[in-house]
């Protein structure tokens, strides 16, 4: 699926993510597709909204046309809400240039 290869692809920093107009909404690009995530209620938490977006012509590096050919909705106990929530942190974190926050976290308390 889409969503467990876009992590995996972020968890190694093959993808990288941005927020989109300065929200809690964050993007990532591949040559065809762009990928959206947000949490619904903008708080960080369930339920989430996951989209994507096939490119359709490249008139224009910073605002390509597109078409979108995919949205998941979940609900606030939807079945894909944990993995949608492990995607947003990972995306949230990548677009923050947080790549190891454990060991930054353990670093900076001398450990």
């Amino acid at each position: 699926m889409a969503i467990t290869t876009l992590l995996r692809r972020t968890q190694s920093s093959q993808a990288s993510w941005k927020r989109w107009q300065g929200s809690e909404e964050y993007l990532t690009s591949t040559a065809k597709f762009t990928f959206y995530i947000k949490s619904r209620d903008d708080d960080d938490n369930p339920p989430y909204v996951f989209e994507i977006w096939r490119k359709i012509s490249e008139d224009s590096e910073s605002n390509p046309e597109s078409v979108k050919v995919a949205e998941v909705m979940t609900k606030q106990s939807g079945e894909l809400n944990g993995e949608l929530s492990t995607l947003y942190t990972a995306a949230k974190m990548n677009a923050f240039g947080i790549s190891d926050l454990r060991n930054d976290l353990l670093g900076d308390l001398g450990q």
